[in-house]
């Protein structure tokens, strides 16, 4: 038998992992906070051998998972149970370029 057969049927017997599906519709100003302790949930849960799925999250939730990078660290689905992609709409920054007029000393050898 080959290492490969052997790994595949070490994958075939693998057993999926369960899913907790956590409402969190009722949660208003998520926070660092919050963050931290949906975090710290995930991780029991998948000591545990399960994974939590955020379920109806207010977009101010979803908006502060994808800004500090844990959108895939903690899944987040609408009440129909289809996972939610939701990109941060970011805008770059119109600016003018400030214009300064600087008068050159003579008598300075710095510049």
């Amino acid at each position: 038998m080959t290492s490969d057969a052997a790994d595949g049927r070490q994958l075939v017997q693998q057993p999926r992992r369960a899913i907790v599906a956590v409402d969190v519709s009722e949660l208003t100003a998520p926070d660092l906070v919050l963050l931290d302790s949906l975090v710290r949930l995930q991780l029991a849960a998948q000591r545990l051998g399960m994974s939590i799925l955020l379920q109806n999250a207010p977009a101010e939730l979803v908006d502060l998972l994808a800004l500090v990078g844990l959108s895939e660290v903690l899944p987040v689905c609408g009440g129909s149970g289809v996972p939610i992609d939701r990109e941060i709409d970011r805008q770059v920054e119109q600016r003018e370029q400030a214009l300064v007029d600087e008068e050159i000393d003579a008598r300075d050898t710095t510049a």
